[in-house]
């Protein structure tokens, strides 16, 4: 029994000295299987027998993380538990990184290239393609906006279908094409254009993949579109998703022809 009530003693002494050693030059190392803990004048390291996988540097706080795990999820930060505040939170005064990033996640074959970045003040440079499954709200100018260039269609006919939405797909074949439409309900708002950058004789229809389908200007049920000799060379057309069927938008300075057999 009095065994017990020393070593209690002493653990419960270690417990209480343990903030004034660490903030002394004594070193404190646990090993716990091949990793370690050491607290060391006020650094903190977690360490394998050859690599830092996690440290705090002394003075300057400077945060180190390499984990090691090659499948699964590196960093978890579960905010489940909060009902309100934030789940992280990034605070700095006027502009002290003298245009350097607030967070910069970089990327490429030797992880040098930035794809991903916030500045300060907000600004924001995605290096990628950007997919949103929700409404988009954008309060300023939209500086030096690009049109997505989808496939070029070389060929005599063609089916367009979702990888076609929000693109604009090039027709470099001078003669007859035939593009063919995507099938009917495509969600709201799914979009698609069309630019003929070759010679007169580019013969383009556009059809709906079901006949009497298309709306066209004052017409519910048209069949195709195109366009005539001498309205074809920068010929661009607009097709738009009601949800229901598409609606054909003549967005060029050239004449758009509409079928309809009814």
């Amino acid at each position: 029994m009095k065994r017990i009530l020393l070593i209690t003693l002493s653990v419960l002494v270690a417990l209480a000295l343990l903030p004034v050693i660490c903030q002394g030059a004594t070193a404190i190392t646990s090993k716990v299987g091949k990793g370690g803990l050491t607290i060391q004048d006020g650094a903190l390291t977690i360490k394998d027998s050859t690599t830092t996988r996690f440290g705090v540097v002394k003075d300057t706080g400077v945060f180190t993380a390499t984990p090691t795990t090659t499948t699964g999820t590196a960093w978890l930060l579960d905010f489940s538990t909060l009902t309100s505040g934030d789940g992280l939170k990034i605070k700095y005064l006027g502009t002290p990184l003298n245009g350097g990033k607030l967070i910069n996640i970089y990327g490429g074959a030797s992880g040098t290239t930035s794809v991903w970045s916030i500045a300060e003040g907000g600004d924001t440079t995605i290096a990628g393609p950007v997919s949103m499954g929700s409404t988009a709200t954008v309060t300023g100018a939209l500086t030096a906006p690009v049109i997505a260039a989808g496939t070029t269609i070389t060929t005599a006919t063609a089916t367009a279908d979702s990888t076609y939405y929000g693109k604009v797909t090039l027709i470099t074949t001078n003669g007859q094409v035939d593009v063919t439409l995507p099938a009917n309900g495509a969600a709201v708002g799914s979009w698609m254009d069309f630019l003929v950058t070759v010679e007169n004789g580019a013969a383009v229809t556009f059809a709906a993949a079901i006949a009497d389908t298309l709306v066209t200007a004052n017409s519910l049920d048209s069949d195709s579109v195109g366009f005539a000799t001498g309205h074809r060379i920068g010929a661009y057309v607009r097709f738009v998703s009601t949800g229901s069927v598409w609606v054909a938008l003549n967005l060029g300075n050239t004449t758009m022809t509409v079928t309809d057999t009814d």
